[in-house]
């Protein structure tokens, strides 16, 4: 059974929720710099610390049939996870032609199928701050949140930030700093196999 929430924030949840039982197919994603390097700023899209992925969004196809897309909403002050189901605006995602940001499949890490389960934490209320999916058996946690780079050059996490943080193991993510709570479903992800 369904839980209930108010009507406005039942329009962000329930296109989660209906995903299950749904099969995903086609998958790809664009990526946000993980930090920027010299004085011209040039992004960096990977870095060997980083072994999950820092999204502007992940897209895919549900049943075959409807391109869909995992985004950023911000509430408040304060950034979660919703589904759009309108289709994907292509010219949006790959207008700047910097090649290195465009990663069109995830042929290791994402799988495609049927969706057997979906877990949703919510913060305060009023945010989707994560998703599990597991599809094939297997674990992919979404966040909202966004890598930052110290003065000293660590890197952390920011949690319910704009970007989308995607790990498929929970080695990616359990010896990192976040500057707010670890994700309350981290431990539900599998080892990387």
């Amino acid at each position: 059974m369904k839980k209930k929430y108010p009507f406005w924030f039942q329009r962000i949840v329930s296109p989660i929720e209906d995903l299950k039982g749904r099969v995903i197919s086609e998958p790809f994603f664009v990526r946000k710099p993980i930090r920027w390097e010299g004085e011209d700023e040039k992004p960096l899209y990977s870095d060997e610390r980083v072994a999950f992925e820092q999204l502007g969004g992940l897209y895919f196809k549900v049943d075959g049939i409807t391109w869909t897309a995992f985004q950023t909403i911000q509430v408040d002050s304060d950034w979660g996870l919703c589904l759009r189901e309108d289709g994907v605006p292509y010219d949006f995602l790959f207008e700047d032609g910097d090649e290195e940001k465009k990663k069109y499949t995830i042929e290791d890490g994402f799988p495609c199928g049927l969706i057997e389960d979906i877990e949703i934490c919510i913060d305060s209320g009023s945010l989707v701050s994560e998703v599990l999916l597991t599809i094939k058996g297997r674990s992919v946690l979404l966040f909202a949140g966004e890598i930052y780079e110290t003065l000293n050059g660590d890197l952390s996490i920011s949690r319910y930030d704009e970007s989308i943080i995607l790990a498929t193991a929970i080695e990616q993510l359990e010896n990192w700093h976040f500057n707010d709570d670890k994700p309350k479903l981290i431990s539900k992800l599998g080892k990387n196999k």
